[in-house]
């Protein structure tokens, strides 16, 4: 295959490949690139759950699921530099609003510039920086977030963690089929099934499940909201 002559051939290429094989085409990874419609309906899911009097960061966990849909899809459709790091910011944002709302619910914080400042200084670091530092980034921010259920729990008094638990059971899922990806059970030929589309299908209903946990709280409407 002349990879010169594909749609996406002109652009920077991303940092990360997969064990699909790419096709040339508009969708190199079709089983992969389709996935992102599963974080589209849990996005539309929580829409649907959204009130008006919810706070920012309430609302965020819809949004952030919506643009994990989106460029996972675009991601996995291109490879392209670009939108990996637009995929990359989706999935360090939910990890970062995972982390703000339980800060708000230990101290009665829930600021949107420290929200924004893990975002970006995550996706520049994750993007331009060798894959293991950024994998080490990732897991400090979601691990900070995780020891914060701790406190927020004693500090929320009733809260229900059954969603929680749930979200914990799908990502066990999710992160072992991504772990199958990388042995002989790969078929880069199979544009069907691939280990990383169960993957990201499990990982779009830890995103509607997390949003269920944390919209629990009145604590995540921000003062003066």
């Amino acid at each position: 295959m002349n990879t010169l002559n594909c749609p996406w051939s002109g652009f920077a290429p991303g940092t990360t490949s997969f064990c699909e094989a790419r096709l040339c085409a508009w969708i190199q990874s079709p089983a992969i690139a389709l996935t992102g419609i599963a974080y589209v309906v849990m996005a539309i899911l929580i829409f649907r759950d959204l009130r008006a009097t919810d706070s920012w960061l309430t609302r965020s966990f819809a949004w952030i699921t919506l643009s994990m849909g989106l460029s996972s899809f675009a991601f996995h459709s291109s490879h392209i530099l670009l939108f990996q790091a637009w995929d990359l910011a989706s999935m360090f944002a939910l990890a970062s609003a995972m982390l703000v709302a339980n800060v708000q619910r230990v101290w009665g914080l829930a600021s949107g510039r420290l929200f924004s400042a893990l975002l970006l200084c995550s996706v520049a670091l994750f993007t331009y920086l060798p894959m293991h530092p950024g994998v080490i980034l990732f897991g400090l921010i979601l691990g900070v977030a995780l020891i914060l259920e701790i406190p927020a729990a004693k500090k929320t008094p009733g809260y229900q963690y059954g969603y929680f638990r749930l979200a914990s059971v799908f990502f066990a899922i999710a992160f072992a089929a991504l772990r199958i990806e990388k042995t002989s059970l790969c078929d880069p030929e199979n544009h069907f099934f691939q280990w990383h589309a169960v993957w990201d299908t499990t990982a779009a209903v830890c995103y509607y499940l997390l949003y269920r946990h944390y919209r629990q709280s009145e604590a995540l409407t921000v003062a003066g909201q």
